[in-house]
């Protein structure tokens, strides 16, 4: 039956580990991309492969193990990943031990989890090669890294309630892996999912484990650079004192005199942001758009709560927006928050909402998060709820009313120094620090997607087109004539 569906026949495809995928440009990963057949026989396939693992069919052993390894299909991989899963034989297990750093995370974590409950009193031993990368911090690949977090992540279960029996759990029948969580708790990639572990961990095991591996970073110290006319030298135009500022970020948290320069040349920053939100704004209302007001800047208080709150101050470019620019959201305003009504600027067909509009939270929503943060701690443990993750704007489909990704969102306290003078954004396409991703927003008008529409369109990614869906013509052209509009009045930072 299997064979008469026809996905026994393929051409082998070379799919690589986490390491190679993360360094491939984007038009490799797309050439990767998981074939998508018409019909049902790969549905129908892959219920075959399951039911024959789950029949323990050896005779199937070597064609699954090849599927696994090269099928163009994403579908009959996982159905091999889980069929080999229920195979009891040696040959199965090192076909799935090969996959636990795939590129595919659903079928990492397969391969995982079937090591771990393979065998849970030989579980450190087989796993401890990557932990001892791990903490040994030796990994110059994401190989390891990725391997313990799957591992975590198995160990955790992937849902709550857990229903795991005393004599099945790895985390009761090998305490070491609490240890581990305890260990990674403040890792840069890892921490999140070792928290999630030590929090369905045995609370007092838990505690123990933080209690033997407390977090206590010490930090050189360091003298005050040599030249510190900041604020002069960015008053005269030079955007770069800011960035220099930041490479000198652990001078900045340790000198107050320093300190209040990086304060003062972020609140001129901040002026010529809360000037371009208002510049941009007003041109859309001119168009005929419904847009929400910018917000009030926040008071003393409300800061000095929030540090409260968070055992630390708000990082220098993030206190200094809410100080003077308050809070910024070019998105509709009104009962319909996804649709800015009849507006000029879309004349051309580019739907502005599609752009990903500028929306910055203000101090008032990031006092509400640390609030609820706060509840959580009480009922748990600094150490296992772990930093505030303070979503500011929701990502570039939840704006348009479309299921997408996890919001925008800055690590509080600031987990290094140059973060506590311009912390990093999360889950934003590009990598960058809260005021050059200000930067980036405004170099685009406040509508960043904009970026993309002089690329060739083979070369967009699909969501990032449907701003561009009713352009009857030429997409860039239309895009500078909009920008044109937008820019007026605009001053750079």
């Amino acid at each position: 039956a299997l064979a008469e569906t026809g996905v026994t026949v393929f051409v082998m495809r070379d799919w690589p580990r986490i390491d190679r995928w993360l360094a491939m440009a984007p038009d490799e990963r797309r050439a990767l991309a998981p074939a998508t057949r018409a019909g049902t026989e790969v549905g129908r396939g892959g219920e075959l492969i399951r039911m024959l693992g789950a029949r323990g069919d050896l005779e199937s052993l070597e064609l699954m193990i090849r599927m696994l390894a090269g099928h163009p299909e994403r579908a009959i991989r996982m159905a091999c990943a889980h069929a080999l899963a229920a195979l009891p034989d040696p040959r199965a297990h090192a076909a799935l031990d090969a996959h636990w750093a795939d590129a595919d995370s659903s079928i990492g974590n397969v391969a995982v989890r079937a090591a771990v409950f393979r065998d849970l009193a030989t579980v450190w031993s087989r796993f401890l090669p990557a932990i001892q990368i791990v903490l040994d911090r030796r990994s110059d690949t994401p190989v390891e890294e990725e391997i313990v977090r799957r591992l975590l992540y198995v160990c955790h279960g992937g849902a709550l309630p857990r229903k795991l029996a005393p004599d099945g759990d790895p985390l009761v029948v090998e305490p070491r892996l609490i240890e581990l969580a305890a260990r990674l708790r403040r890792h840069d990639y890892i921490g999140q999912w070792a928290r999630s572990v030590l929090g369905v961990s045995p609370r007092a095991a838990a505690l123990a484990a933080i209690e033997r591996y407390p977090h206590e970073p010490v930090l050189a110290r360091v003298a005050l650079p040599e030249r510190r006319d900041f604020l002069a030298r960015y008053l005269a135009g030079e955007r770069g004192a800011w960035n220099e500022l930041i490479e000198h970020a652990l001078a900045v948290v340790q000198h107050a005199e320093l300190r209040a320069e990086a304060h003062a040349v972020a609140r001129e920053i901040m002026k010529r942001v809360r000037h371009n939100a208002e510049a941009v704004r007003a041109t859309l209302c001119e168009a005929g758009a419904r847009v929400a007001p910018i917000g009030t800047p926040a008071d003393d208080g409300e800061l000095a709560r929030l540090e409260a709150e968070l055992g630390a101050p708000a990082p220098i470019a993030l206190d200094a927006f809410w100080r003077v620019a308050g809070a910024i959201a070019l998105v509709p305003d009104g009962d319909d928050r996804h649709d800015y009504g009849p507006c000029a600027l879309e004349r051309d067909g580019i739907a502005l909402i599609a752009l990903d509009p500028l929306v910055v939270a203000g101090a008032r929503h990031a006092l509400e998060a640390a609030a609820r943060q706060q509840r959580d701690i009480a009922a748990s443990h600094r150490e296992i709820v772990g930093p505030l993750w303070l979503d500011f704007a929701p990502d570039y489909l939840h704006k348009q009313n479309i299921s997408g990704g996890a919001p925008y969102a800055i690590e509080l306290p600031a987990p290094q120094p140059a973060d506590a003078v311009d912390p990093r954004v999360t889950y934003y396409r590009h990598r960058l620090r809260f005021v050059d991703y200000l930067r980036h927003a405004f170099h685009w008008a406040g509508f960043p997607i904009l970026e993309v529409a002089h690329r060739p369109v083979d070369r967009i990614a699909a969501n990032d087109r449907i701003a561009f869906e009713r352009v009857s013509g030429e997409w860039g052209a239309a895009a500078d004539r909009l920008l044109a509009r937008l820019r007026a009045n605009l001053v750079d930072f």
